[in-house]
């Protein structure tokens, strides 16, 4: 009895100094003795988008309001048991991986230098395509969503029409949406464009892309806006985009060539080939 009349006092005295604890330097607010920083509030802030027009302390009220709201439901959802779950340990590792892979592509872009401006011609030179020569090229397109076996595709190769794709994907059971579009040429790329002209006029081309695979035909083309003023910032954007794609690709290269990858049968990954031209 003397025991647990002492848990009792001991709990309460912990109840009483988290109520007695008063926020104060970059403590915004506290929860039940859980604090709340003013960086919660800024990031909070700055998943919320606001235009700069909306009043800054009304906004920032709005935004602990929030961050108190999740962590109260938070709070519900362990009550329930929810963080001892398969799902949320998987969810769990997913996030954490995500926010340190965003944390190292920040760490990487800060070692991205400025471009010079003779590196800035340098680049507008060598990609005519998304700049002085920039074209929208409208296709006749077929988009459908990556294929489990991309060997697949090459069953399309004799086709020479987007008809006769079509027919072939409907024979394969593929379903698929037929639209016209516009397709950006400085998102293409030169390589890419060089491929199209070679085609023979009406000759289909893939686009494969990580969640969908594009078919298209070029219909026509027609000069896309260009503002002088503004490309100098596009360029030298491109060129850091370029240099982080190229750090974080060495950064994942190194890190499969030390680590050791073992897979249970079936789940191999598929060889890197080509996709094949229609």
């Amino acid at each position: 009895m003397r025991r647990i009349v002492h848990s009792t006092l001991i709990c309460a005295s912990l109840l009483l100094m988290a109520c007695e604890q008063t926020p104060t330097g970059q403590v915004a607010a506290i929860v039940d003795g859980d604090e709340i920083t003013i960086q919660e509030i800024n990031g909070e802030l700055a998943s919320m988008r606001l235009p700069q027009s909306f009043d800054p302390e009304l906004a920032r009220n709005i935004a602990l309001q929030r961050v108190i709201d999740r962590r109260l439901l938070a709070r519900a959802a362990r009550e329930e048991g929810l963080d001892q779950t398969p799902e949320f340990f998987i969810r769990q590792r997913e996030l954490i991986d995500n926010m340190l892979i965003d944390q190292l592509r920040d760490k990487l872009q800060r070692a991205v230098a400025t471009p010079t401006d003779a590196e800035l011609s340098d680049y507008a030179r060598s990609h005519p395509e998304a700049f002085e020569q920039r074209k929208l090229l409208e296709v006749d397109q077929i988009t459908f969503p990556v294929l489990a076996d991309p060997q697949a595709l090459s069953a399309l190769k004799d086709d020479h029409s987007m008809d006769e794709v079509a027919k072939s994907l409907t024979d394969m059971g593929v379903v698929f949406k037929r639209s016209r579009s516009q397709l950006d040429t400085a998102m293409l790329g030169a390589d890419r464009l060089r491929q199209i002209a070679a085609l023979p006029e009406g000759e289909p081309f893939i686009l494969p892309g990580p969640r969908v695979i594009t078919i298209a035909v070029v219909m026509g083309e027609q000069a896309a806006e260009r503002d002088a003023q503004a490309m100098p910032s596009q360029i030298a954007d491109r060129i850091k985009r370029e240099e982080l794609a190229e750090l974080l690709e060495t950064r994942l290269e190194t890190a499969k060539s030390s680590a050791q990858i073992q897979y249970q049968a079936g789940y191999e990954p598929p060889p890197k080939e080509e996709s094949p031209a229609t």
